[in-house]
């Protein structure tokens, strides 16, 4: 085995196809996170003129 964490992201982790398939199954049947917290996540942003001109910070996380 190589150590493949200065390659690749998230420390070398690697996936499959099938796997990716199963997450996003997982994830759409809410066994990942709650509903709410999918709407959330899958919800669009709305933004300000200002916050489009400017790098991103911890308060744009905030609904």
């Amino acid at each position: 085995m190589r150590d493949l964490s200065e390659n690749l992201p998230a420390g070398s982790h690697l996936s499959t196809a099938s796997d990716l398939v199963k997450f996003a199954l997982a994830f759409n049947a809410n066994r990942l996170v709650n509903k709410d917290s999918q709407n959330l996540m899958t919800s669009p942003q709305n933004k300000t003129a200002e916050q489009m001109h400017r790098a991103p910070t911890w308060r744009d996380a905030i609904p």
